[in-house]
């Protein structure tokens, strides 16, 4: 290899292509170095940070709405009327919803944040910022959403579905679309859209396993909480629940980059 192509070869970052007729040099520190900073264990790392980062704030600040302490008054300890029951159940209702839409825009913004900043790691800031950005946004909306939709699916269908099987659904459904939002955080990265369209259906399926796997466990683990809420009773269980559903979700995306990265033998 020539002076001027081993240049060349030094200025090229992990994620850029090698201009044609220039042959880069193979096995090169910074290629291992970047597979190794973006790789699944930073990346699943990363995850529980960000988890444990949202447990902390849950622990100290939720729930962020509550009900109204004129509608629990209006509500007596014993034989309370049909027209009371109803309104704090419909008051309820309302405050499970705010609860769980907040919580997954912060937990959404806090996983695609942590992951985010994992590639920044490799790539610099400077070329990174826009992605970044793009890769919070759709963490944040993808949570806000998935807490959303799977809490007004629960409330609809309790009257109709058992209790096991709802609590099951409902949690497979928030943390699939929280990962399939995250994995198309960090599809914007690749600046490829069959990668973005490949990491946002592993971080969906990634979420989605998490959530039948924990739902199915909590039930037995903690079988005294709340299943009708987002986000569990104890601490114990919330900490599970807050941390190693992004760790799981980080170790899929990263298996899933890293192995899109890494170099085929010749």
């Amino acid at each position: 290899m020539t002076s001027e192509e081993t240049s060349i070869d030094n200025r090229l970052s992990a994620d850029q292509e090698v201009p044609a007729g220039v042959a880069p040099a193979p096995n090169t520190g910074g290629m291992a170095a970047s597979r190794s900073l973006a790789g699944p264990l930073v990346m699943s790392g990363a995850g529980l940070l960000a988890g444990l980062a949202g447990w902390l704030i849950l622990e100290t600040a939720f729930p962020f709405f509550r009900v109204p302490d004129e509608v629990i008054q209006r509500l007596p300890l014993s034989f309370p009327s049909a027209d009371a029951l109803a309104e704090f159940r419909a008051e309820k209702q309302v405050v499970d919803l705010k609860n769980a839409t907040v919580t997954g825009l912060l937990l959404g913004a806090l996983v695609a944040g942590a992951f985010g900043l994992a590639k920044v790691a490799v790539r610099g800031f400077r070329r990174s910022f826009l992605p970044l950005a793009c890769c919070i946004a759709c963490g944040s909306v993808a949570g806000a959403a998935g807490g959303l939709v799977a809490q007004v699916w629960l409330h609809r269908s309790l009257a109709t579905t058992e209790p096991m099987t709802a609590a099951v659904i409902f949690q497979a459904v928030f943390w699939a679309v929280l990962g399939a939002g995250t994995g198309l955080g960090m599809g914007w990265f690749s600046g490829s859209a069959s990668r973005l369209g490949g990491l946002l259906c592993q971080g969906l399926l990634a979420g989605a396993v998490f959530g039948l796997l924990y739902a199915a466990g909590a039930a037995y683990a903690f079988p005294v909480d709340d299943a009708e809420r987002l986000v569990p009773a104890s601490p114990i269980n919330r900490i599970v629940w807050a941390a190693i559903g992004p760790g799981l979700i980080g170790l899929l995306l990263g298996t899933a980059s890293d192995r899109r990265r890494r170099p085929k033998a010749s």
